[in-house]
């Protein structure tokens, strides 16, 4: 992935509208309406009173009378269309949050796997996670432009009145303007320096706290003495974020208070001013008393809106990793492509391959095929090269170099879907996940199907021993109920779970790493038969996974050393896989 290019705020504002729009049309309908309703209150509320007094001051108070009445129902009917319009806009901008929650959530399950492993990219996820679960940009770019859509309406609207009256007034209230914006800029940036300095902070801060609620960490706890010295570190983020906040709160209290000065030294001026006005210019009481509350409608928007501005502007650059991820390349998991049947071969052909900046071949001009119905085993020492190849072969990475052939056709020819659905694999790091058992295996299959995968795994007694059978939720940490299984049944389970899925080639990534020997023994020799005709691939630091296999492919410093049977391998001493098969021997034997 290349390194993340910075976007202005003009950009991520035109992109999030632009996603708003996709997402849910009826928001913006919504804020115009509101916008609309809004500023008709705004004005109807600053010259209801001059009108009153208009006709009181004529003494025409039959006028007068009718006037209140009518003023009345028309306050009423805006009050309720305001109402009305307030809920409506919530409701959508509830809505189109949601949307975005969804969208942003499911974009991070689209992205190429390998943005996974950069570093730059998961910065990037952190600061967009960061912002939407703690600080809420979505919320504060919506509210912030409803708001500003609303009193930017409502100023054109009194700016109008004042402006014809007299444009010194008008200039005192632009005075105003200008100086509560120069503030604002200041007090943005030191929302946003805080904003920046906390998720660096609090990114450490979550994973301490993590690391001390996790009960699975108490044993090396106990042991090691590691509790307090966690404690430590969190209680030194902790203190950080304090400083930081307490910086943060002492230059944005100055600013506040400035602001505040600004504001009533408007007021005086608009006072005095009118007070001029009405003893030099004979203003009568009806239009002092109109362009009075103009004038206050005007300053109190003019604040509000500087206000809802600084929440935009802030939840927009807060924005902006999301609209980065937002851009972040998808990947192709469409019916786009050559179908896929099935494996008949796969062939790497003088394959090479670097992960994202970095300058290590991790794969060096790797070449070698195996045909459907052969099982091979992968072996060498840690860094060979490995579990590379597995990733490359499902597709979570591409080559840098050479060709991934499958039945003569390179793999990227293939649709995604029709690929990924012949490959099924246990990766070394597998993940369980905290739901029922039957939702681990197969959510998708008949509870026959899942009690016949627990069988050949092995499981199907203990299973059926459980309070609710498949439906036992797995891990203790949620439900009374619920079950934990040791290292050796989880990898059970995971083997369950791909031999659920009916496929045409099988990659077991150290499926036995967590089992005993007699388990070992017991697996390979089940499992050999139950994916029989299938193109298999093992790859186990436990030599014995080899005996089953009809060629061993060995890599040496991402290089294949050798590829060739069990029985022509250890005829060579001198190579790599015989001093492994014969070290590992040697241990058993010793014991």
């Amino acid at each position: 992935m290349n390194e993340r290019k910075e976007i202005s705020a003009l950009t991520t504002l035109k992109e999030f509208l632009g996603l708003a729009v996709k997402l849910h049309k009826p928001y913006l309908a919504a804020l115009a309406f509101s916008s609309v309703i809004l500023t008709a209150q705004t004005v109807f509320g600053a010259s209801q009173l001059s009108i009153l007094l208009f006709f009181l001051q004529k003494r025409q108070y039959r006028q007068a009378i009718l006037c209140g009445i009518f003023l009345a129902a028309a306050g009423f009917c805006l009050s309720a269309l305001g109402k009305w319009s307030n809920r409506l806009l919530k409701i959508h901008q509830a809505r189109l949050g949601e949307a975005f929650g969804h969208y942003i959530f499911g974009k991070v399950s689209r992205i190429p796997y390998f943005c996974l492993e950069d570093p730059d990219c998961l910065d990037l996820l952190e600061r967009a996670r960061f912002n939407v679960m703690n600080e809420n940009c979505i919320r504060a770019v919506l509210t912030g432009l409803a708001n500003i859509f609303q009193y930017v309406l409502t100023l054109v609207s009194l700016a109008a009145f004042l402006a014809a009256f007299d444009y010194r007034l008008f200039g005192i209230l632009l005075t105003a303007v200008v100086l509560n914006i120069i503030l604002f800029r200041f007090f943005s940036k030191e929302r946003l320096k805080f904003s920046d300095a906390n998720v660096d902070i609090n990114r450490k801060f979550v994973y301490y706290t993590n690391t001390l609620l996790d009960y699975e960490n108490g044993k090396d706890f106990r042991m090691y003495r590691l509790g307090g010295f966690m404690k430590k570190k969190f209680n030194y983020f902790t203190d950080k974020m304090v400083i930081y906040y307490n910086r943060y709160l002492r230059r944005t209290d100055v600013i506040k208070g400035l602001m505040q000065v600004v504001k009533y030294l408007e007021m005086m001026g608009i006072y005095f001013f009118m007070m001029a006005k009405t003893i030099w210019g004979s203003l009568s009481v009806t239009l002092l008393t109109f362009y009075i509350s103009v004038a206050s409608n005007f300053s109190s928007t003019v604040s509000s809106l500087i206000q809802s501005s600084m929440s935009f502007y802030i939840g927009l650059r807060l924005a902006m990793p999301v609209v980065q991820l937002v851009r972040l390349p998808e990947e192709t998991t469409t019916t786009e492509g050559i179908t896929l049947e099935e494996f008949q071969t796969l062939e790497f052909r003088d394959v090479v391959f670097r992960y994202p900046r970095s300058e290590q071949k991790i794969l060096d001009h790797v070449s070698f095929r195996i045909d459907k119905g052969e099982t091979i085993s992968i072996v060498g020492m840690n860094g060979a090269g490995k579990t590379t190849l597995v990733k490359l072969i499902c597709r979570l990475y591409r080559a840098e170099q050479g060709e991934i052939l499958v039945n003569g056709i390179p793999i990227e020819k293939y649709s995604y879907d029709s690929y990924m659905k012949n490959i099924r694999t246990i990766f070394q790091d597998f993940k369980l996940f905290a739901c029922p058992i039957r939702e681990n295996i197969a959510p998708e299959k008949a509870d026959e199907a899942v009690w016949e995968s627990l069988k050949k795994v092995g499981l199907q007694e203990k299973v059926s021993g459980l309070p609710k059978g498949i439906d036992t939720v797995y891990t203790v940490t949620y439900e009374e109920e619920s079950v934990d299984f040791s290292g050796g049944e989880e990898q059970k389970l995971a083997l369950a779970r791909v031999l659920n899925k009916e496929a045409s080639l099988t990659i077991l990534d150290e499926p036995t790493a967590a089992m005993d020997p007699l388990a070992e023994a017991e697996f390979y020799q089940k499992f050999h038969e139950l994916i029989q005709g299938n193109l298999v691939i093992y790859i186990s630091h436990r030599m014995s996974s080899s005996l089953f296999c009809d060629k061993i492919l060995v890599l040496e410093y991402g290089k294949v050393s050798a590829f060739d049977t069990h029985q022509n391998l250890i005829k060579n001493q001198e190579g790599l896989y015989y001093k492994l098969f014969s070290e590992q021997a040697k241990r058993y034997a010793d014991v």
